[in-house]
């Protein structure tokens, strides 16, 4: 049981891409500016296979005027004005083609009220309500992108892994797990409000690297427990995790007065998934010392630990301008 788990974690990370925090949802605002009228913006990762398949639309009576494409970052956002007339939006379907899993789409429309809702191959469209008494669950959408976000973040389940093989179970494990949430929670605070604005590469390259440190300590034997403070390791590391996790947000364009919902719901999704992966982390520890098998600590040591350098050594390509 313990080889056919170490091949199959040894196959997922080889498998999975090296940058791991990328933006990975796409975005499509709607804002009303006037009667009937709305201004559009569709933001996409460029070059993504979502950029070539996904395609957003809107009831066929809405006149589009020209659109403009601009890049931030790593996404495309495109704009454009749409007329309605007097009929506008409320009652009408919003749908966007192409979706297949894993993809999701963040629609959020601010009209009547505001609607935030995901979209994604199993509800590809969504239909507005015509009184505008009900406005979407946005709590909800911004946790489920929190935990998207964490669960398909490669190099974060990498880091939780080793870090509890590392840290053993216990008040030291709630220790270090709660100093590596409040260091991303404050990270990822200061960067969704503009406080803090740091360069993706670097932020990508130190993360990978917090894994490679890590996996290497695991590997040497040299036990959280040998120290008295096994939370400020992890509390460094949070930070630059929480860096990380911002461009989730940061890219979504969130007006100033939702920021303070999207970020804490985005946060709690963020929790809900670590917990969950914590749990899973456990297990596995669990599994070691049943079986007696101290060899396979060591195994994933080097195996997360190796990944984890290539990580390193392929998100440091900035530094000699590769692309």
């Amino acid at each position: 049981m313990i080889k056919i788990l170490l091949w199959a974690l040894g196959l997922w990370l080889w498998s999975a891409p090296a940058m791991a925090h990328e933006f990975r949802a796409a975005v499509l605002s709607i804002d009303a500016r006037a009667d009937g009228v709305y201004e559009v913006a569709w933001t996409v990762r460029r070059g993504s296979s979502a950029e070539a398949r996904l395609r957003p639309h809107l009831p066929g009576h809405c006149q589009s005027g020209p659109k403009h494409a601009e890049r931030h970052g790593a996404t495309t956002r495109s704009s454009w004005t749409v007329n309605c007339g007097a009929v506008g939006l409320a009652g009408q379907n919003i749908r966007v083609e192409g979706l297949a899993d894993p993809d999701s789409v963040f629609l959020r429309v601010n009209a009547e009220r505001e609607t935030t809702v995901t979209l994604h191959a199993g509800a590809p469209a969504h239909t507005l309500s015509a009184t505008g008494a009900e406005g979407g669950n946005g709590w909800m959408a911004y946790a489920r992108l929190g935990v998207e976000h964490i669960v398909t973040g490669i190099d974060h389940v990498a880091f939780l892994l080793v870090l509890v093989l590392w840290v053993g179970g216990g008040l030291r494990l709630v220790s270090a797990v709660t100093g590596f949430t409040i260091g991303h929670s404050i990270t990822l605070a200061l960067a969704v409000t503009g406080q803090v604005a740091v360069p993706a590469e670097p932020v990508e390259t130190l993360i990978a690297l917090s894994v490679v440190y890590v996996a290497l300590a695991l590997a040497l034997g040299k036990r959280a427990t040998e120290t008295s403070t096994p939370w400020l390791a992890p509390a460094g590391f949070g930070l630059l995790h929480g860096l990380g996790f911002a461009g989730a947000l940061t890219e979504l364009g969130i007006p100033t007065a939702e920021i303070p919902k999207a970020l804490f719901a985005f946060n709690v999704g963020v929790e809900l998934a670590q917990l969950g992966l914590v749990g899973v982390a456990l297990g596995a520890l669990w599994l070691v010392r049943k079986h007696r098998q101290p060899w396979a600590r060591t195994a994933v040591a080097y195996g997360v630990g190796s990944v984890a350098a290539f990580w390193t050594l392929d998100r440091a390509a900035w530094l000699w301008g590769a692309s």
